[in-house]
């Protein structure tokens, strides 16, 4: 995944892959970002996926909300619920400070 310096507003991109390997050298730049700058990080993911990046992340994967793809749903549109209550429940405090948050929201399908 890439990234303009300074990118504002909205972004969706989505990538392939073709091993684990190549799963974690596109995924855990985007989440180490996010981490790095402080940026709340939501992933939504089956198991296997989710103790890959757990596993590279070390003790950094406390600063990400993992949730498990299984539980979110198997249909990608169920999603959309999945992140409005991420932005209404844990960044309320964000928001009531006034502040602009950019953050980052992952997924990939059980399967």
């Amino acid at each position: 995944m890439t990234e303009a310096p300074g990118q504002e507003g909205y972004s969706h991109e989505a990538y392939f892959y073709a091993d684990e390997d190549d799963y974690l050298g596109r995924a855990l730049p985007f989440v180490e970002a996010g981490i790095e700058s402080g940026e709340p990080v939501l992933l939504a993911l089956p198991e296997r996926k989710r103790e890959l990046l757990r596993g590279a992340l070390d003790d950094r994967a406390d600063q990400v909300d993992f949730m498990p793809m299984e539980q979110a749903s198997r249909n990608p549109s169920r999603l959309i619920s999945v992140w409005r209550d991420f932005l209404q429940g844990d960044l309320a405090i964000w928001r009531e400070a006034g502040a602009q948050v950019r953050l980052r929201m992952g997924a990939d399908g059980v399967g």
